[in-house]
């Protein structure tokens, strides 16, 4: 069985979402909407309605605050959904489109590559949350004016920390603006995580993490080196990020597969996001 698929959105995500369904036999790109379609062989249309009457699935990979307006329409149209991350802007209007999911039988997949790469495995299979003793999390990129906020802008490092660290028990905020968001989380362990997120015109993306795991040694992970008590760690190669989402996804669809990333950590890490939105913007009021 052949399911037949829409890109809504062919930026960088789309564009290497379109491949890795290209690259499927069990797949077909039968059309796209918006962005750049260069070399992709691909049919190109002037709706979302125009999609959504040709396809069984679709991916959307459209600025974060249209997902959840795009997820409905599909859902409602009958059709099964890939979503990039966020969902959507806060933690109860997720939980309506898995909802609407659910009522239309439909699969709705979100879309979490940062925990499918050889880090995050190496990560998850040498790392205890009790053994962390402190740590910090900072991220910076470019400015994006379409985000929520910059909390639910950086959901998929929150589901980067916590894959290995485990949810906090609270947070406390040092600094919150449109652009930052400094302060720490507190582990179950007592351990702290200090955070900072940024965005900058012009920035270059540069994720640093560091996990303190006292007599066993310090990781660290800089861009894409991992180091493990001062040596680099020898990573495994890895098929294509997208690629692998996408197996993943159609792998739920066809066979019923369960997802990688369940919808109870989907919903925690959004329901997070909205905390941290909610205190910096009380933070920044009280200053």
């Amino acid at each position: 069985m052949t399911t037949r698929w829409g890109v809504l959105g062919l930026g960088r995500a789309g564009r290497a979402r379109a491949r890795a369904i290209q690259a499927d036999d069990r797949a077909e790109l039968v059309c796209a909407y918006r962005g750049d379609a260069t070399d992709l062989d691909v049919s190109q249309v002037d709706s979302v309605d125009a999609v959504l009457e040709q396809v069984d699935a679709v991916a959307v990979c459209t600025p974060d605050h249209t997902h959840p307006r795009l997820v409905r329409r599909a859902l409602e149209a009958g059709k099964h959904v890939v979503c990039e991350f966020p969902l959507a802007g806060n933690a109860g209007a997720a939980r309506k489109l898995f909802a609407l999911a659910d009522a239309q039988d439909r699969v709705l997949h979100v879309e979490h590559i940062e925990l499918l790469t050889p880090v995050a495995r190496w990560l998850r299979a040498h790392v205890r949350p009790a053994q962390i003793c402190a740590g910090s999390i900072r991220f910076r990129t470019r400015v994006r004016p379409e985000v929520f906020s910059i909390a639910h802008a950086n959901v998929a490092r929150l589901h980067r920390l916590f894959d290995v660290a485990g949810e906090p028990r609270r947070f406390a905020l040092a600094h919150a603006s449109l652009t930052e968001l400094v302060g720490s989380f507190r582990l179950s362990g007592e351990a702290d995580i200090a955070f900072r997120f940024e965005m900058e015109e012009g920035a270059t993306r540069k994720l640093e993490l560091t996990l303190d795991l006292g007599r066993r040694g310090m990781v660290m992970l800089m861009g894409r080196t991992l180091m493990f008590k001062g040596a680099p760690v020898d990573l495994p190669t890895s098929a294509p990020l997208f690629a692998l989402d996408h197996a993943a996804a159609m792998a739920t669809i066809l066979d019923g597969a369960p997802p990688y990333v369940e919808r109870s950590r989907v919903l925690g890490v959004l329901g997070l996001a909205d905390r941290l939105a909610a205190a910096g913007t009380q933070l920044t009021l009280e200053r």
